[in-house]
């Protein structure tokens, strides 16, 4: 019994060293990016979504399923018949068979509609990759940075530690005035507050990074990115604002909200429903069969499909003009 425990504790200690050790491993920009791409359940939402609606889109091209009736009809509740299936003549049994057709067009421009909604969400599932490597790069920078003001700092209060012995000496010799002393203690604290504030910035460019990518990153590797200037000229940028993520997300739900406004213009147009059924009758009186026709009779379109598509109409005008004003945010 002695030997598996002491095996299970060899084998805790090791993962806990292995563990320890990939935790302290420093990360680069690039492995940053692509931990919180991958930690990140927005990004995986979107992606099951828009997979959703492209299969909704498939169906919606398709007939609805047929359904089945049966049943018993004209069955007598009162007198001599009562509750008698063979007694009366115009009781029946009844089955049959019922296809709901919608409008080819119709089912069309549903499922484009659907096909519209699947792009809106990939764009937008685009553009929140975007502000998740924005934010994490910010972050792997931030803590870049930090760690660069921290070792400084920690520098400079070490080598101001080391001139406190000399400076005081240099007193005592009278090479130096008296007040050098209070000074120098004066700066000293100073350049340790430095280091507080250091050690803060680097805990909340590390806290950040654990929300975001939901790995503790204790130190960073690699190059810094040529942050301090823009990665093109300024016409480029302008140019290139209608490829950002935002604006392509927007423009996206203009296309959702057009497609809408083309589905219900023709809401109007009826449904049909056809049954075909079978109706089995007492012996000594006929069978009979027959077709049913059921139509949707849209009377009061102007109350109801018009106003549909009205709404439909100004929702597709506020998406374009959202669209406008997110192309001039970006380009100012």
């Amino acid at each position: 019994m002695k030997k598996p425990a002491l095996s299970l504790w060899l084998g805790g200690v090791l993962l806990g060293l292995i563990h320890v050790s990939a935790q302290a491993e420093s990360w680069t920009l690039a492995q940053t990016l692509t931990a919180a791409q991958r930690y990140s359940a927005g990004l995986s939402a979107s992606h099951n979504e828009a997979r959703a609606l492209e299969s909704m889109a498939n169906s919606a091209r398709e007939l609805p399923d047929p359904k089945l009736k049966f049943g018993i009809e004209n069955l007598p509740v009162q007198g001599s018949n009562d509750r008698r299936f063979t007694r009366e003549g115009m009781t029946m049994q009844r089955v049959g068979v019922m296809q709901r057709y919608v409008s080819s067009e119709k089912r069309e421009r549903k499922a484009l509609t659907l096909e519209a909604q699947a792009q809106s969400v990939t764009a937008q599932s685009t553009a929140l990759q975007a502000a998740l490597q924005r934010d994490a790069a910010q972050a792997w920078l931030d803590l870049a940075l930090s760690e660069k003001a921290l070792t400084t700092a920690r520098r400079i209060v070490a080598e101001t530690t080391r001139q406190q012995a000399a400076q005081t000496v240099s007193v005592s010799t009278g090479s130096a005035m008296p007040d050098s002393v209070p000074e120098l203690q004066m700066t000293l604290s100073a350049m340790r507050d430095e280091v507080t504030l250091a050690e803060r910035d680097v805990q909340l460019a590390r806290a950040q990074l654990v929300q975001l990518t939901g790995e503790s990153v204790t130190a960073i590797a690699g190059a810094l990115p040529p942050y301090q200037r823009l990665p093109a000229d300024e016409k480029t940028l302008q140019q290139g604002v209608a490829l950002h993520p935002e604006v392509i997300a927007a423009a996206r739900e203009a296309d959702t909200a057009k497609s809408r406004s083309a589905q219900s213009a023709i809401a109007a147009i009826p449904d049909v429903e056809v049954e075909v059924y079978y109706a089995h009758r007492a012996e000594g009186y006929d069978d009979m069969a027959g077709v049913m026709f059921t139509v949707d009779l849209p009377l009061f379109q102007s109350r109801r499909q018009d106003k549909d598509h009205a709404a439909d109409v100004s929702l597709s005008m506020q998406a374009n003009d959202r669209l406008a004003q997110t192309a001039r945010e970006h380009t100012a």
